[in-house]
């Protein structure tokens, strides 16, 4: 009998330790110093000259308003402000924090821009790379805090464009990791700019055709419905900070008239319509209701109709013999019979949402309508011309990578494929954010330099 053999297992010796990248590596301290070195320099120096400075322009009228309402004035009744929601908050925060004087607001003002740079430089790095990083921040910092372009002292446009960088950021962490608190955090962010300065809508116009046009260009309805609902999540969050202002002031009744709220009635009421319409025809191709009806007799609609028809030739016969009727009777009561009053009800409301954003956005009138009978084309282009030669190298910088992604996109699609890579996809949101900030300066004819702020902004990140 054979005797069985015993099984031996084979001990693998353990596995040598696997040495990881450090969270700091080499290649990261290089890129921050030198960063440091180019960014951090111009940053520095124009700070200075910055709290060594009287603030020009709107500046001490925003301190002044901030100390009025944190003295008891009720905002629009006794303080009459030119700045606008999220503007009046900051500087009631560095009035708070710093006391009745200008350090104050710009004091926030430098906490917000460094935060945006140290954003901008880790997601630049982390999606484009180091030499991305170094580059943007530098021409972001150099320009944000340059006497050329930066209107030194306490401005609406230095307030937004952190807030603008930091939305991009996001935007552009959650297409390269696909987290989607990130989108939703890009949504917080977005709706800040508006309540700054209205042209800060540029980054919310941009963030919106980029989810609508990648979506749909690769379609994917689901997808859509989810990174819409996402980012208009995060969007409505957003209303609790300059929200805290109106609920301060008993003002909330306001709120709900600004255009960011109204937008989001509108596109509420636009989502409903169509979720409705896909709904019915969804529900027609499951139960094949036009197939179902071509086996019905056509005489049996046809009867309907007549027996409707003689149903309210009846009821109007009827209103018309009772005493003191008019004919305006009649008509209440046609737009009463639901088939005529559901879309006429969604008609008004469509209409109403129209007459609100062309009121929230001033199109319908105010300062920008009527300055442009004031100033027309032929005197805004010289001053415009002007500005952009002045800022040639972000915008220089801005069409290169424009002209790069085009190029990528072209060639691929002559050997018919795609661009695959992330980067390739969501430089184009950064193109678009530019492009409109560029659009937005021709907007308004009275043309100055802080008007220029917002493209070199998206002009350094693209």
């Amino acid at each position: 009998m054979a005797r069985r053999r015993k099984k031996t297992t084979q001990v693998s010796p353990p596995p040598a330790d696997i040495k990881r990248p450090g969270r700091f590596s080499g290649g990261l301290i290089v890129s921050v110093i030198i960063t440091l070195i180019l960014a951090g320099i111009p940053f520095a120096l124009g700070k200075h000259i910055e709290f060594n400075s009287p603030g020009p322009f709107d500046s001490g009228a925003f301190v002044y308003s901030a100390k009025h309402l944190l003295n008891g004035a009720q905002w629009g009744v006794e303080e009459q402000s030119s700045a606008r929601p999220n503007t009046l908050l900051a500087n009631v925060v560095g009035v708070r924090l710093f006391g009745f004087n200008e350090t104050g607001p710009k004091a926030v003002q430098m906490i917000l821009q460094l935060g945006a740079l140290g954003f901008m430089f880790y997601t630049l790095r982390k999606v484009f790379g180091p030499v991305a990083s170094v580059v943007g921040t530098t021409v972001a910092a150099i320009y944000l805090s340059a006497p050329l372009i930066a209107k030194f002292g306490n401005v609406k446009e230095q307030f937004m464009i952190p807030l603008m960088i930091a939305a991009a950021c996001c935007f552009l962490l959650y297409g390269y990791s696909s987290k989607r608190f990130w989108l939703i955090l890009s949504g917080f962010f977005a709706l800040q700019p508006y309540y700054f300065k209205p042209t800060g809508l540029s980054i919310v116009i941009a963030l919106g055709i980029s989810i609508i046009a990648g979506n749909a260009l690769s379609k994917k309805p689901k997808q859509l419905a989810l990174e819409l609902g996402l980012f208009l999540a995060g969007y409505t969050a957003g209303l609790l900070v300059p929200g805290s202002l109106y609920i301060w002031q008993g003002l909330l009744s306001s709120l709900l008239r600004t255009l960011p709220v109204v937008m989001l009635e509108a596109g509420l009421l636009f989502g409903v319509v169509v979720f409705g319409i896909a709904a019915v025809i969804v529900l027609i191709k499951r139960y094949q209701l036009i197939m179902q009806l071509r086996h019905v007799s056509k005489w049996i609609p046809i009867a309907g109709l007549c027996l409707i028809f003689i149903a309210l030739a009846a009821a109007a016969a009827m209103i018309k013999k009772e005493p003191g009727s008019e004919d305006s009777d009649i008509v209440s009561y046609f737009y009463d019979i639901p088939l005529v009053s559901f879309p006429r009800r969604l008609y008004f409301m469509a209409d109403t949402q129209i007459s609100k954003l062309l009121a929230a956005t001033g199109l319908s009138g105010g300062y920008v309508a009527n300055s442009w009978k004031a100033i027309g084309i032929a005197d805004l282009a010289p001053k415009v011309f002007r500005y952009y030669k002045a800022l040639s190298v972000p915008i220089l910088l801005a069409m290169a990578s424009v002209i790069a992604a085009v190029w990528v996109w072209v060639r691929r699609l002559k050997i018919k494929t795609p661009p695959e890579d992330i980067q390739s996809k969501l430089v184009w949101m950064l193109a678009v954010w530019w492009m409109i900030d560029i659009a937005f300066v021709w907007g308004s004819p009275r043309s100055y330099e802080q008007y220029y702020l917002p493209l070199c902004a998206s002009g350094a990140m693209l």
